[in-house]
């Protein structure tokens, strides 16, 4: 504690900063000491306690040194003969400051005799510690050897008993080898009838097995046969519906040469262009492998170019840049997304640009979860002021509104710096829209 290491180290004044500081925190340990029982806690508390004495015995402050050792003198009763030698030592270093020596003496004679007293109880403690330990040996090895004799007299029965049991072993031994000798033989020939039946069982089974075998060989060559003729079939199917849609491709390009109305023409031009989206998607699925998929970013860039042909884009210095993801949709969704493409660019074809030219950027992308985003945008001149797409008597836009619903999509248009057409749509998300239901004004 820091009062008895400053006392040690002769710093009397550090020491006599925490002196009272220390007697408050040890009232209760004091209160508490007088009402134990047990010589270990009220020993532990005047052997901390007895620093404060040494500190006013340091200081020669007899009169608060034997205060503070009067209230030790109330625990010496409790105390351990050790720990009372403690208060003992205190009282003679009290009485010799205050010149009383012959009571000092005194306390000397009286600390001498508790002293010698603890020692020759501990001298005669150990003695009988170490007789008590010698008597203690002496029997353990009167135990060993007891036991060592037993252990002998327990192997010999155990000898004796194991022999008797051997032989009695043997003997049941013997009778159950014979027995279960027995019993095999019958589990044999009982084993043998059974085998002999499950044979003949798993023979039937094999034959069968090997009918059913031939008849599913059978079965997978004609499901083979009917997979590859139904491919054909799709194959020719397309083609047919390709060459109609070609055919009605040809009659509109040949009846517009009759015609000496512009809008008459382009109406027709922009019908063929619409059914030209159409063939080109039957075209794939018939020149290609998959008859049920359509891969977009071909797709896209055969129709951009055809539009590209017809509107002469190159001539009016307008680009079209293509980013496409790797896509593949079916028959059922293709064919509005190529109907919705073809729509947009011509009309930014058409509309969007001055003589100056310009650029439309097609993006179709997976955005996630199997969802899809396709959108149109130009850097043209924008739509009018006060638009509304509610109000558009368009039929281009009529058109494409009607197609993203078809779709199962979000249809929007954005004016700044250009327009931005975009299409949000999930796979197989189809739904029972017709073209038919587009309004014509």
């Amino acid at each position: 504690m820091r009062i008895y290491l400053y006392i040690q180290l002769g710093q009397n004044a550090n020491a006599q900063k925490y002196i009272p500081v220390f007697i408050k925190l040890y009232e209760e340990a004091y209160q508490k000491a007088l009402r134990s029982n047990y010589p270990t806690i009220v020993d532990s508390f005047v052997n901390s306690y007895s620093s404060v004495i040494d500190f006013y015995i340091k200081t020669k402050q007899t009169d608060k040194a034997a205060a503070q050792l009067a209230l030790l003198k109330r625990l010496y009763n409790k105390l351990s003969p050790r720990y009372k030698l403690i208060i003992i030592r205190r009282q003679a270093n009290i009485d010799s400051l205050n010149g009383d020596y012959l009571a000092a003496l005194k306390q000397f004679q009286h600390y001498n005799q508790l002293n010698d007293s603890i020692e020759r109880a501990s001298s005669s403690k150990l003695i009988a510690e170490m007789d008590a330990k010698y008597q203690t040996s002496e029997k353990e090895k009167s135990i060993k050897l007891l036991a060592k004799q037993k252990v002998i007299q327990e192997a010999n029965y155990q000898r004796v008993s194991t022999q008797r049991n051997i032989t009695i072993g043997g003997v049941i031994l013997m009778l159950l080898i014979v027995l279960l000798i027995y019993k095999s033989y019958r589990i044999k020939q009982v084993s043998n009838v059974k085998l002999q039946s499950q044979q003949k069982e798993i023979n039937e089974q094999n034959t069968l097995l090997n009918h059913l075998v031939f008849e599913k060989d059978g079965l997978l060559t004609e499901k083979d046969r009917l997979l590859i003729e139904k491919d054909w079939l799709l194959k020719e199917i397309h083609h047919r519906v390709k060459n109609n849609l070609q055919v009605i491709i040809s009659l509109l390009s040949a009846q517009s040469s009759f015609l000496k109305n512009h809008a008459a023409v382009t109406a027709i031009n922009e019908s063929r262009n619409r059914v030209q989206a159409i063939a080109l998607i039957h075209q794939k699925l018939y020149s290609g492998n998959n008859m049920s998929l359509i891969h977009m970013p071909t797709y896209v860039n055969d129709l951009v170019g055809h539009l590209q042909e017809c509107f002469d884009t190159s001539k009016r210095i307008i680009t079209i840049e293509k980013n496409i993801d790797d896509i593949s949709l079916d028959l059922t969704q293709a064919v509005p997304l190529g109907l919705i493409l073809n729509e947009a660019i011509t009309n930014a074809i058409k509309y969007a640009f001055d003589d100056v030219g310009g650029q439309i950027i097609v993006e179709l992308a997976e955005i996630g979860d199997e969802n899809f985003l396709l959108s149109i945008t130009d850097n043209g001149r924008g739509l009018p002021d006060g638009f509304e797409l509610a109000a558009t008597n368009s039929l281009g836009l009529a058109m494409i509104k009607a197609l993203s619903s078809q779709l199962g999509g979000i249809f929007k248009v954005n004016s700044c710096s250009g327009v931005q057409i975009s299409v949000e749509f999930k796979l197989d998300e189809l739904v029972n829209n017709s073209i038919e239901e587009i309004p014509v004004s």
